[in-house]
């Protein structure tokens, strides 16, 4: 785990982040200064609503039809996984990293507006404001929106909210400075416990 400054703003990224590792994919936290090192990683452990996800014939078959994208372990400049552990789950390329979602699948949580939303940590190793553009591969649907705040400077950890406008298989691309990074991803709604 890499160390930050204390107070408020690292608390609750800590806290953020330690959620993040529990729900998949999630990511937050306050207002870090821009010298801050990179947030601390998110490790796998089972996720529940993935899998009472994949208990859905339906959605297996769509995951089966879906070109999700793999780790490649590739770490985010400041991370390391725990010792003896590998760096899993990460992905990034170009300057561009995140964590991919387990086994390929979002569950993400339903807006006011039947969209979809979960949230994503990035990290930039090139100076640049973070965008995020995605669309669905197997259906139509409104673009991806993409909830960026701002305070994270103009290199490093960056949090997300990434909004599906509907479930299906979306792909995501991001782009910071001269970084790009794509990956894909099943979008599908919580099934009840």
């Amino acid at each position: 785990m890499t160390r930050g400054r204390a107070g408020a703003g690292g608390r609750r990224l800590a806290l953020a982040l330690a959620l993040l590792a529990l729900t998949t994919a999630g990511c937050g936290g306050g207002s870090p200064a821009p010298d801050r090192p990179a947030a601390p990683a998110a490790h796998p452990r089972a996720d529940p609503s993935v899998e009472r996800a994949l208990q859905d014939p339906a959605v297996a078959r769509r995951l089966d039809r879906c070109p999700v994208t793999a780790p490649n372990h590739s770490v985010p400049p400041g991370e390391s996984p725990p010792p003896g552990q590998p760096p899993t789950r990460y992905y990034g390329r170009g300057g561009l990293w995140t964590v991919v979602p387990a086994r390929g699948v979002v569950v993400g949580d339903q807006e006011p507006d039947g969209a979809l939303s979960m949230k994503f940590p990035w990290w930039r190793g090139v100076r640049g404001r973070l965008t995020i553009t995605g669309r669905r591969l197997d259906g139509r649907a409104a673009p991806l929106r993409a909830h960026i705040p701002r305070g994270y400077g103009p290199i490093g950890f960056q949090a997300t909210a990434l909004v599906f406008p509907a479930p299906g298989c979306w792909e995501v691309t991001g782009r910071a400075g001269s970084a790009r990074m794509t990956f894909v991803a099943l979008v599908v709604r919580a099934r009840p416990q």
